[in-house]
Order: structure tokens, then C-alpha cells, then sequence
């Protein structure tokens, strides 16, 4: 469930892991594609939702133990509304 607005609000500082090399070192090119294109919806106010490295970590996780499609679906799953719509065609034209 995506973080209250109120609660996300308390927080003083916030993280973008855009361009750290250790992140890039962690996962595929394509989740690094996947992270960067919902961020980008995200600041535009197209999308509303996070996609966090640990969502990207259960992703790979997923992945493994019920195969690419399973895992897409539940990443997916956790946008609301036409947010899964515009993820799922995310992910598409990014070949996963």
C-alpha cells in the first residue's frame, strides 16, 4: 500500500537514488530503465505510486521463485487505478 500522503509528508528529507552507481551495480539494465521511467511519470504527476529498491529487490525475488510474469503482475499490483495500466505499458515497451 502506497505511503499515506500525511505521513510522507513528515518526512524532512528525501532520497533520489537516481545515478548511484551502486544501485545500477544491483540490478538488470532494464529495472534500472523500469525505476527510472515511473520515477519520471511519478514527478510529472502522471503516476502516483513509489517504485522503491526494495519493490525492485522483491521484483527479482518474485521473479525467481514464480517466473517474470507472476512477478510482473504483483509489481504491478501495487499502483492504484489507471497506475497499473500505465505501469504495465511501462514494463512492456521495456521488454519485461
Amino acid at each position: 500500500k502506497p505511503l499515506n500522503k500525511a505521513l510522507f509528508d513528515r518526512f524532512s528529507i528525501v532520497l533520489e537514488y537516481d545515478g548511484n552507481p551502486a544501485i545500477k551495480k544491483m540490478f538488470p539494465p532494464e529495472l534500472i530503465s523500469l525505476k527510472e521511467k515511473i520515477d519520471e511519470a511519478i514527478r510529472a504527476g502522471e503516476l502516483e505510486g513509489v517504485c522503491s529498491i526494495r519493490g525492485l529487490q522483491q521484483y527479482m525475488r518474485n521473479a525467481e521463485l514464480f517466473g517474470k510474469d507472476v512477478a510482473k503482475e504483483i509489481l504491478i499490483q501495487k499502483f492504484e487505478g489507471i497506475g497499473k495500466e500505465a505501469v504495465a505499458d511501462i514494463m512492456e515497451a521495456i521488454g519485461l
